[in-house]
């Protein structure tokens, strides 16, 4: 989803990658006392959002939303929170309860924390923990290539991430370069869905899907295979 935008070992790449807000960002300020927002409220005004955020540049955008910086007046917090124009969803209502419900149930340090979520009758606000560094696709485009020993520590975190949400029957569907963000953390589970039988449809991203999902076949359940084991008897 994301197309600009504690890890182990992250002190081995470049500092750029580690900054947790880039120049031109939100600065803290001394916290604000207002009062917090309903977690998971409903039927708010764009007023109350504004009066509880501070919302501030975008830091990635989508199909159907965008992600912007910004930092939450009671607590001086610089977070990032994900606004979803409803109307670009109408028919597609489904992909928005499901990330939500998905994204609220995983508790990982390789994958994006929802912190809360919020909705205007035009708009839905999901924050998020603000990732520094952006994502993957652009790390790879600034950096041309990677060390094999930085490249193995990046797939060591994306196996931890997979192996933790095939424990829980969820596949994300979209993996990709854009929806890994440099730490390494797994994002954008708008697609994502938890597989109790062979699963048919055909999505993803044309570049990025797997070979074995284009012939329609059906997949079975997904299954802890073990993978982040397997990297680490290798390195």
């Amino acid at each position: 989803f994301h197309k600009r935008n504690s890890c182990r070992k992250l002190a081995q790449l470049p500092n750029n990658l580690q900054k947790l807000r880039v120049r031109g960002g939100l600065e803290p300020r001394s916290p604000a006392a207002t009062s917090a927002l309903p977690s998971n409220g409903s039927n708010l005004t764009p007023s109350d959002v504004e009066r509880c955020y501070e919302i501030g540049r975008v830091i990635g955008d989508g199909n159907f939303a965008e992600v912007r910086e910004c930092r939450r007046r009671h607590d001086d917090q610089i977070l990032a929170v994900k606004i979803v124009e409803r109307s670009k969803l109408t028919g597609r209502e489904h992909m928005m309860q499901n990330e939500l419900s998905l994204l609220g149930s995983l508790c990982h340090p390789r994958v994006v924390q929802l912190l809360a979520h919020h909705h205007t009758q035009t708009h839905s606000y999901l924050v998020m923990e603000l990732v520094g560094g952006g994502d993957l696709f652009e790390a790879i485009s600034d950096r041309g290539r990677f060390s094999e020993a930085e490249a193995g520590l990046m797939v060591l975190d994306v196996s931890d991430a997979l192996s933790y949400i095939h424990s829980k029957s969820i596949v994300h569907r979209d993996l990709k370069p854009e929806n890994l963000l440099v730490g390494v953390r797994l994002g954008d589970f708008g697609l994502a869905m938890v597989v109790t039988e062979p699963v048919f449809t055909i999505c993803g991203t044309p570049t990025y899907v797997a070979p074995e999902i284009l012939p329609s076949r059906g997949r079975p359940p997904a299954k802890v295979r073990g993978g982040s084991r397997q990297v680490q008897q290798n390195r």
